[in-house]
């Protein structure tokens, strides 16, 4: 059977219309830190995204934060025109 290693989380940068979002998503991090499962996720420091990751690192887990490059900044750092790109 396959360990897993990581899992990608894509949640708000809001706390939700209802408090059990924020509480749900503390769970998960708790959850996700016991079991040595490294967060990959958006890279907010708010909202559920925020809860997620500190409740990960308050529990002593890992997590990586990905954010969307601007596409300006993109093409300065590539030297091409589009953002995305199929090769």
């Amino acid at each position: 059977m396959s360990t897993i290693e990581s899992i990608c989380v894509y949640c708000a940068s809001g706390p939700g219309n209802n408090p059990a979002f924020m509480d749900a998503a503390r769970k998960l991090g708790r959850i996700l830190a016991e079991n040595g499962i490294r967060l990959v996720y958006g890279g907010g420091s708010v909202g559920l995204m925020g809860a997620l990751a500190e409740s990960v690192i308050d529990h002593g887990g890992v997590v990586t934060g990905v954010a969307r490059m601007p596409s300006s900044r993109f093409r300065a750092a590539s030297g091409r025109s589009k953002s995305w790109s199929s090769s």
